[in-house]
């Protein structure tokens, strides 16, 4: 038996290091951000992914991880919020690294299970 895994169709990806502020405390400040939209065929797929991904927080206070649906920014007629969009702000550029690829395998992983249940 085969199991074949369909990715989301567009995936963004924005990685930015911000400009830190002089006075600014680095084990305070997110000074590394990242940005990344997943569309998918359906709103209510995009909501269960985010569910499912959201029951997870990141260890420790240095990454802040936050998960939404919004719409697709080639499906912006329909106004269907059908996009995952996921942001990372992280204290260093090695945990961001860290929180992204963590993210991709838990999205591999979540896609994978719902391609074979759904």
């Amino acid at each position: 038996r085969c199991l074949v895994v369909v990715f989301p169709s567009l995936s963004t990806f924005k990685l930015r290091k911000m400009k830190q502020n002089n006075q600014s405390n680095i084990t305070t400040d997110k000074t590394y951000k990242c940005e990344i939209d997943i569309t998918f065929p359906s709103s209510k797929i995009a909501s269960q992914i985010r569910d499912v991904i959201n029951v997870d927080d990141e260890i420790g206070d240095k990454v802040i991880r936050t998960l939404s649906v919004v719409s697709s920014s080639s499906n912006d007629t329909t106004g269907e919020s059908n996009a995952l969009r996921v942001n990372f702000q992280a204290t260093e550029a090695r945990l961001l690294r860290v929180s992204i690829s963590t993210f991709y395998d838990v999205l591999n992983v979540s896609l994978k299970c719902f391609q074979e249940f759904s």
